[in-house]
C-alpha cells in the first residue's frame, strides 16, 4: 500500500468507517475498478461489493470514464471524497477532458463541500480532515460516544442482518457506547467462545440503535442488528454490566453482575412501557493477590525446578525456546467463593498460556487479556494453580525476549445479583 493510500486507510480507521473490500467505503487505486463500476439504487457496485462512499486519495490514477462513473455515483446519492491535489494528467493524454470532468465534479475550492443530484462531492486538503469528512457523509460503520481512536469497525449485510466487528486494538479498556445506523434487534456475541444473544441492553432512536461496549485491551465483540425482528424487554441505561433480563408479570428481572461494592439504577423498556429498579451491592469484592514464589520447571531433559518470585524466564535461561510450568499454592477462605465468579488473572503472559487448578486443566489463554473463569475449580481452602507457558523461536535464535509468566497473578471475583424492575 503506498503512503497516500495508507494515510487515507488510517484516517477512516480513526474514524469507524469501513474501507475497501468492507462493503461501505472505498478507496479508488485502480481505474480498472471503475470500469467495471455500475450506479444501482445510489451505491457504486463492482462485482459482488456495493459501496456509499469513495475516497480519492492524493495522486491517484483516474481517467476521464472513471470521473464519469463517479459523478454519476454522486448525483445518484453517493458521495466522493478527494484528498489532496487532483492529477488531471490522463494516460490516454486525453487530459483536457480529465481536468474539466474534475472540476465539474468537485470545483476548485478547497475545503468544499457541492451537493449534486441526490449526493455529494467533498473536496479536502489532506487526511487529517478525511474522518470528519467521511463521518458528515452518514457512511461511518459506527458512532463511537466518547470517541476511541483504537477501536476499529466494519460492517457487513447480510440480508435484513447487519453485522458489526469491533475490535479493541488498545492495551487499555474500552469503555464507550456504539450507536448504530440500522434499525432492529441487536445481538452481542463473543468470537472467542462462540456465546451470545440478544443485548440486555440497548436503547432505539430515530437513527439506529445504541449499544453500549465494554472492550477488555485487545478483544473484539460481534454486534448482529437482526432486522424486522420484534423487540425484545431490555434494559435501557445501567451502571452495572447486565446479563440478561426476563419479563416476569408486571415486573423485568434483570440478572447483573457487579464487580465492585455500590448502588445501581437501572432503567428497562418493554412493550412501550418504562421500568425502573436499583440494586445495592455491599460486597466489596477485594481482590487478592497471588504473589510470592512460584516454582519454575522448564520442559526439558534434566532441567532443574527454580523457586523465585515472577519474572521473565531469560533471568534463568536467556535462550530457552519452548514451554515452562510455574507451580504455586494458595489458601481461599469459603465466604470469599460464596455467591461469587472467580477469575484468575495471569497479568502479563509472554507468549501463551495453559491454567490448570488442583488438576484440572481449563482451555488455552491465547491473547490478552490473560483471564482464566475458574468459578468452580477453585475451592475453600488449599489450592494448587499451575501456570503452563510457552515463548517464541526468538531467544533460541539468539534474540532473546522477555518470556514466561510475568504477572502479577491475582484471583478477582464479580458478585451476580437478580434486581426487579417495576413499571413506572
Amino acid at each position: 500500500m503506498d503512503a497516500p493510500l495508507a494515510e487515507a486507510a488510517y484516517a477512516l480507521e480513526r474514524a469507524q468507517v469501513d474501507f475497501d473490500l468492507l462493503h461501505e467505503g472505498a478507496l479508488t487505486r485502480d481505474p480498472a475498478l471503475l470500469a467495471h463500476a455500475e450506479v444501482r439504487k445510489g451505491r457504486l457496485v463492482v462485482g459482488a461489493a456495493a459501496y456509499d462512499l469513495v475516497v480519492v486519495p492524493a495522486a491517484p490514477v483516474l481517467d476521464a470514464d472513471g470521473v464519469r462513473v463517479l459523478r454519476e455515483f454522486v448525483r445518484a446519492g453517493g458521495t466522493v471524497i478527494a484528498v489532496g491535489a487532483l492529477d488531471t494528467e490522463e494516460a490516454d493524454g486525453g487530459d483536457r477532458t480529465l481536468a474539466h470532468g474534475l472540476a465539474d465534479l468537485f470545483g476548485d475550492r478547497v475545503p468544499a463541500r457541492r451537493h449534486l443530484g441526490r449526493g455529494h462531492a467533498v473536496r479536502v486538503a489532506d487526511t487529517d480532515a478525511l474522518g470528519a469528512a467521511a463521518v458528515d457523509s452518514g457512511t461511518a460503520a459506527a458512532i463511537l460516544d466518547p470517541a476511541q481512536d483504537a477501536v476499529r469497525v466494519l460492517r457487513v449485510r447480510r440480508g435484513a442482518d447487519t453485522v458489526f466487528l469491533i475490535n479493541n486494538e488498545s492495551a487499555a479498556h474500552v469503555r464507550t457506547v456504539a450507536a448504530l445506523p440500522v434499525t432492529g434487534l441487536p445481538e452481542t456475541w463473543d468470537p472467542a467462545t462462540g456465546t451470545g444473544g440478544p443485548a440486555p441492553v440497548h436503547r432505539a432512536t430515530k437513527d439506529g440503535v445504541r449499544v453500549p461496549l465494554d472492550l477488555e485491551p485487545y478483544r473484539t465483540t460481534v454486534v448482529v442488528v437482526r432486522g424486522g425482528h420484534r423487540d425484545r424487554p431490555h434494559v435501557t441505561e445501567s451502571t452495572v454490566p447486565v446479563l440478561s433480563v426476563e419479563r416476569h408479570g408486571q415486573v423485568l428481572r434483570a440478572t447483573v453482575e457487579a464487580t465492585a461494592a455500590g448502588t445501581h439504577r437501572l432503567v428497562g423498556t418493554d412493550g412501550g412501557h418504562s421500568y425502573h429498579g436499583t440494586v445495592r451491592v455491599d460486597d466489596t469484592l477485594a481482590p487478592v493477590p497471588v504473589d510470592g514464589d512460584w516454582t519454575l520447571t522448564f520442559a526439558r531433559e534434566g532441567a532443574e525446578p527454580v523457586t523465585a518470585p515472577l519474572g521473565s524466564w531469560t533471568e534463568h535461561d536467556a535462550l530457552f525456546s519452548g514451554s515452562g510450568t510455574y507451580t504455586t499454592g494458595i489458601d481461599v477462605d469459603a465466604a470469599r467463593l460464596r455467591g461469587r465468579r472467580v477469575l484468575l488473572d495471569l497479568g502479563d503472559v509472554r507468549d501463551v498460556a495453559e491454567v490448570s487448578v488442583n488438576g484440572t486443566v481449563l482451555p488455552p489463554l491465547l491473547w490478552a487479556p490473560f483471564v482464566a473463569d475458574v468459578t468452580g475449580h477453585v475451592r475453600a481452602g488449599r489450592n494448587t494453580l499451575r501456570v503452563r507457558v510457552a515463548n517464541t523461536l526468538s531467544n533460541e535464535r539468539k534474540k532473546p525476549l522477555p518470556s514466561g509468566l510475568l504477572g502479577p497473578v491475582t484471583l478477582r471475583f464479580r458478585r451476580r445479583t437478580t434486581v426487579e424492575l417495576r413499571r413506572v
